[in-house]
């Protein structure tokens, strides 16, 4: 919905990794942005890490994601919450 503009911004509370990484490339290209909740801030997106090396702990991964456009995305950076 972000991708296609209809929303400007989107909160996904745990989406699995095969869930957000498709559509982060949607979200992607078209000139959006995405941001992870990591060490109590919220940061870019940029690859999929979790703990451990197995592709089960990859597998496993399930963070908080925000979706939307730049300016709308800088604005939830200053917002403390998850």
């Amino acid at each position: 919905w972000v991708a296609c503009g209809l929303l400007r911004l989107a909160h996904l509370p745990r989406p699995a990794l095969w869930d957000a990484a498709a559509g982060l490339t949607l979200v992607k290209a078209a000139g959006c942005g995405a941001l992870t909740w990591e060490g109590g801030h919220w940061r870019p997106l940029e690859r999929f890490t979790a703990d451990g090396t197995s592709q089960a702990a990859l597998a496993a991964w399930r963070q908080p994601v925000l979706i939307g456009a730049p300016e709308d995305l800088a604005a939830a950076q200053k917002d403390p919450r998850p």
